[in-house]
């Protein structure tokens, strides 16, 4: 049986991450570096959006 997948492996930070990619369905499986910063400035925003669309 004979299977498409994208296998990708790379390095951030020192630490090493690895991805599996479906490419029949495009489902994406394997762990990702997550920025704090990132996450927190993701959330302030949409409190902003929600609040200015709930006060109108």
């Amino acid at each position: 049986m004979l299977i498409s997948l994208w296998i990708g492996t790379y390095r951030y930070q020192s630490r090493v991450y690895q991805i599996v990619v479906n490419a029949q369905t495009g489902e994406v499986q394997g762990e990702r570096p997550w920025s704090a910063v990132k996450v927190a400035l993701a959330i302030l925003v949409a409190l902003i959006v929600f609040y200015f669309l709930w006060r109108n």
